[in-house]
């Protein structure tokens, strides 16, 4: 299995500003392994565009592993990506281009080099 690339902070920021942004979403953003996403959250009177870590099941994940080894199954370690969950939320605004704009302000690592 291949190592996971994200998009750039550039390629985020440019589909957060375009005319359909919530056309891209979700967002997995990474680089070597997927850390956070972008998604928007509606609520009745409240819609937010959130950056979110990533956080992995560990014991499903091994579970799941152990599970398919015994079956006589391939297994490789990146395969526990898909036991990701959305966690903490790092940035939020209730707008992308809001979004787009705390993503230019802030130093995260959540993206490919």
């Amino acid at each position: 299995m291949a190592m996971f690339e994200g998009p750039t902070r550039d390629d985020v920021v440019a589909k957060l500003r375009s005319k359909r942004p919530h056309k891209h979403l979700p967002i997995t953003l990474g680089d070597g392994q997927p850390l956070a996403i972008i998604d928007r959250e509606d609520k009745p009177d409240d819609a937010r565009w959130l950056l979110r870590t990533l956080s992995v099941d560990d014991d499903r994940a091994r579970a799941e592993g152990e599970r398919r080894l015994a079956a006589g199954e391939a297994w490789m370690p990146e395969m526990r990506w898909q036991f990701a969950e959305p966690a903490d939320v790092v940035l939020q605004a209730t707008t992308a281009a809001g979004l787009a704009d705390a993503i230019e302000a802030a130093d995260l690592p959540y993206f490919r080099k």
